[in-house]
Formats: structure tokens, sequence, C-alpha cells
């Protein structure tokens, strides 16, 4: 619980200080999409699948307060630091560096901690999963600009 607690601490304040290049519209649209796509993704392979839990199988009210606390941090963080402007290798090695920093947070908390408990998953699953779901992420920021410049 320290691990998960501690998470949502550091990644609220760094989103909070660090400069922003997304609106408060842009932020609280993407801040949405990714609480619903993580809870998407926890109830079909967590709940349905029994795959893996936050702390212990089920679904409990402390899995919500993980989803709520770390995702819209991590995505406010993710898009604002995306280098836009930089050649595509640039892009294709920020998405890269976050899927490693991701990897290492997940083995972080399913071998040192009791945030995560894999029951079927293995870390291995998860290594072409957070390309995509950065991918997503991206895909869905780009749309949010492109839904917000109509009038």
């Amino acid at each position: 619980m320290i691990l998960m607690w501690s998470t949502i601490v550091v990644a609220v304040f760094l989103a909070w200080k660090i400069p922003s290049k997304l609106s408060r519209l842009e932020m609280y649209a993407c801040s949405i999409f990714s609480i619903y796509l993580a809870l998407f993704a926890d109830s079909i392979l967590g709940g349905m699948y029994h795959l893996y839990a936050y702390f212990k199988p089920g679904v409990e009210l402390i899995d919500y307060a993980a989803a709520i606390g770390i995702y819209p941090a991590i995505t406010i963080l993710y898009l604002n630091l995306f280098p836009f402007e930089r050649p595509i290798l640039w892009r294709i090695s920020y998405v890269f560096i976050w899927t490693i920093f991701s990897l290492f947070y997940e083995w972080s908390a399913a071998s040192h901690s009791s945030l995560f408990m894999y029951s079927g998953w293995k870390l291995v699953y998860s290594v072409p999963i957070y390309p995509l779901l950065f991918v997503i992420q991206l895909l869905n920021y780009k749309l949010v600009k492109k839904l917000i410049s109509y009038k």
C-alpha cells in the first residue's frame, strides 16, 4: 500500500508542477479516458479472467483509488513531456522509455510490494501491451485536440 500512495503523491506532484503544454480540458479528457481504459482492462483481465489483482483477488474500493490516483497523473506527465516536434525516432524512443519505466514499476509492484498480484499474468505479457497503451493515449489526445478545434 505504501508503493501505491507514494506513487500517487509523487505522480500528482510532478503532474502539477511541470510546465503544462496541455489545456485543462485536454488534461481532463485524457485523464478520464485513462481511468476508463485502466478500469476496462482491469475488469476484463483481472476481473473476468483472474489474471492479476491489486492487493488481493476481487474488486475492492482500493483498486479504484489506484486507478484514479495514478493513471491520470501518469497520462498528464506522458503527454505533457511527449516530443511532438521531434523526429519519429525520438517519439518512438520516448514510448520505449515509458514502456521500460512501466515494466519496471509493474515488476516492483508485483515482486516487492502487495500492490499487484499475478495469478496467471506474466510480466512478459506486458511488453507489447504498454507501447500499445501509450500509443492509444496519444491517439486519444489527438482526437481530443481535434474535437476541441471544432466550433
